[in-house]
């Protein structure tokens, strides 16, 4: 079979070679995709409050990129949502304050009644950790972590 390369098609880009220098034909799984079978990391829930509330602890995501997806069930209260990340195997679970955990982008609103969001991350870190807060009140919220 031919390859070819130029603007009709670059046919060799679908191919590849194992670590034995065999020919394989390149495929790419994407997680979460439609079809796909994507994993879920990890998933939680829990009733958040104006504290720090944990809604995923530590998980391990190995420098790979991924997503949340948070749903707040709270009928009232719109969720603020954190991302915390860190890079020792020896950080504790969770804990605000912790020197171990670090807070990775801005804080994401999450509205109530059924508000959806859906926040990928592209990093560097090993373990990563959703929390979630509300103003005042309580209400149920759930996550779900994806990663490649």
């Amino acid at each position: 079979m031919a390859l070819k390369d130029g603007l009709s098609g670059r046919e060799y880009d679908k191919f590849t070679t194992d670590d034995d220098g065999n020919a394989a034909i390149r495929f790419v799984s994407v997680a979460g995709a439609s079809g796909s079978g994507g994993t879920v990391t990890a998933s939680g829930s829990a009733t958040v409050g104006i504290a720090h509330t944990v809604l995923i602890d530590k998980t391990a995501v190995n420098s790979k990129p991924g997503t949340w997806y948070v749903l707040n069930g709270a009928t009232t209260e719109a969720l603020t949502v954190q991302m915390y990340s860190a890079v020792s195997p020896d950080t504790p679970v969770f804990a605000s304050g912790s020197g171990y955990w670090d807070q990775v982008g801005s804080n994401i609103t999450v509205s109530a009644s059924g508000g959806k969001k859906h926040i990928p991350f592209n990093n560097t870190y090993k373990f990563v950790a959703l929390i979630a807060q509300t103003a005042s009140g309580t209400g149920p919220a759930e996550g779900w972590l994806y990663s490649a």
